[in-house]
């Protein structure tokens, strides 16, 4: 199913490189010795308490009333994010802009025909995060062409945005 790249193959098992440890890998060999590795495990393992050293801190500020932290926290939760997107059908494909999006349905368009919801239609204020398309694929392409930050105010509510079109309209 799958054509080996001869030549990749052939500079995977010879190339290596130095691990903390100061031994030579192969890169094909790479993760087992990860795996196996004293020094790197330690070294993992200090950078796993030094964050939960750091998540503890945090919770420990925000819990004592550090209301600048429990400002930033409100703030960073209720932010919509509408510059990168997950595919709703592979799951594992995330943080695609627009563009990359595009790029990923177009190259497996029968993959991406199905019902789904859409992420982009869900992370505007006017989406229902209940509504899925019957095909993804077709609804994406049409209604998806432009990037929305270029014609919409997300401060404004669909009535507001609704009345401007209509003024603006009569004017032109």
């Amino acid at each position: 199913m799958y054509r080996v790249d001869n030549e990749m193959q052939q500079r995977l098992e010879t190339t290596d490189i130095e691990c903390v440890c100061k031994s030579k890998v192969m890169l094909t060999k790479w993760k087992a010795h990860q795996a196996s590795c004293s020094k790197v495990q330690s070294k993992f393992q200090t950078l796993v308490e030094k964050m939960e050293t750091g998540v503890k801190k945090i919770q420990s500020e925000i819990a004592a009333g550090s209301t600048a932290i429990q400002e930033a926290a409100q703030a960073a939760s209720s932010t919509v994010n509408r510059a990168t997107f997950n595919c709703p059908i592979c799951y594992t494909v995330k943080h695609l802009t627009l563009e990359a999006l595009t790029k990923h349905l177009d190259a497996e368009k029968k993959k991406h025909s199905k019902k789904a919801l859409c992420p982009v239609c869900v992370s505007m204020p006017w989406g229902d995060p209940s509504h899925q398309v019957s095909n993804f694929y077709d609804h994406y392409i049409q209604r998806h062409k432009f990037d929305y930050s270029t014609f919409v105010d997300y401060q404004q509510d669909e009535e507001e945005m609704f009345q401007l079109a209509l003024q603006q309209s009569l004017n032109a």
